[in-house]
């Protein structure tokens, strides 16, 4: 019975010390691997061929132009060293939410120097999508929810 229950109790041990969590997780073409839990929502402005990921502690990865959705165990780890707390992106008339969690988030542009801009808002059954052509050239900040991305109008 000893020679059981110590059989039993090494097998438990040597299977959960051998054990790695599989999770659901977004694997990119630049090598970053995100936790899908912690995606916020994916950005991209204009037709661009590349877009970002926008995670929920505010960071985002950019120019990211495939990124695979996948379940198990993640070959690098998840990386999210190459997030970017203050990065802007460029975008000339039209940025693009993809994959928002809340469709009634709050969503506003605003100048640098905080003041709420009156900017055409299409929320879409998928999608939101921000209309900024009408816009001057320069350095914006776009606010959806909680979280605060810079942005500049090009053109």
């Amino acid at each position: 019975m000893k020679k059981l229950l110590f059989l039993a109790a090494f097998v438990c041990c040597t299977l959960s010390g051998n054990a790695q969590t599989e999770v659901w997780y977004l694997a990119t073409d630049n090598g970053t691997e995100v936790l899908v839990s912690n995606v916020d929502f994916l950005i991209a402005a204009d037709n661009d061929t590349d877009f970002g990921i926008v995670l929920k502690e505010g960071e985002a990865v950019y120019g990211v132009k495939t990124a695979t959705v996948k379940y198990g165990t993640p070959t690098t780890g998840i990386n999210t060293t190459v997030a970017q707390k203050a990065a802007m992106f460029i975008a000339k008339s039209t940025i693009t939410l993809t994959k928002v969690s809340d469709m009634q988030v709050p969503v506003a542009v605003y100048t640098v120097d905080g003041i709420c801009l009156d900017t055409p808002i299409q929320r879409e059954a998928d999608r939101i999508v921000v209309q900024i052509g009408q816009l001057k050239k320069g350095a914006y900040i776009l606010k959806v929810g909680k979280q605060t991305l810079k942005f500049v109008k090009d053109k």
